[in-house]
């Protein structure tokens, strides 16, 4: 998660940048705090700042700041972002103004760096990743947050469907996959284990 403060002011304010972007480093785990100043951004009602975020070159999604942010009263937004491996980042803000949602009366970029430090936590999947015959137990963790674990099991006591743990970048991960001769015990059955129904 990124939490984003926004603030737009007047024509009339102090000369400044016209956006001012800034990220603190950060823990493998834990949120990135990013704080964004939108300087000299028109204030008129006639439409509103829209901002687009990128990480490390992928799109975030997008948000509009409302009239009336100031210092005093800041705009506050947060950005889901996809988990951060330990390194260097870089986040990206390009924001604009158009006028009646056609001409664009006004519009500023910034960019940051910034760093994830920390320890990242190994995963590991006793029936070695994604493996619908056998039943395993996927782990993982960090220093921040703790393990996590995820065991393979038959949703909702259904015949054929099965929810199953497997490691993504140090993360453990969920996928349900339908077994075509039914599901026991965290595990699809092979054909020859099918359950024979007798009337």
């Amino acid at each position: 998660m990124l939490f984003v403060a926004v603030f737009a002011l007047s024509a009339s304010a102090v000369e400044a940048p016209a956006l001012v972007l800034s990220v603190s480093p950060t823990t493998y785990g834990t949120p990135v705090q990013a704080q964004f100043f939108a300087f000299n951004a028109p204030t008129d009602s006639l439409g509103t700042v829209n901002c687009i975020p990128k990480l490390d070159g992928r799109n975030l999604a997008a948000f509009d700041v409302p009239s009336g942010a100031s210092p005093s009263n800041p705009y506050t937004r947060t950005i889901s972002s996809p988990a951060l491996s330990i390194g260097q980042h870089t986040l990206s803000v390009y924001c604009e103004k158009k006028m009646a949602g056609l001409i664009t009366t006004w519009s500023a970029s910034a960019d940051a760096s910034f760093t994830v430090g920390g320890t990242e936590a190994a995963c590991t999947d006793t029936d070695g990743g994604i493996n619908y015959p056998v039943k395993g137990v996927c782990t993982s963790g960090d220093t921040a947050t703790g393990s996590v674990t995820g065991e393979d099991y038959c949703a909702d006591n259904a015949l054929n469907t099965l929810n199953e743990f497997y490691c993504s970048q140090s993360s453990c991960m969920k996928e349900t996959h339908v077994c075509p001769n039914g599901c026991a015990d965290g595990a699809c059955l092979s054909a020859a284990a099918k359950p024979v129904r007798v009337c």
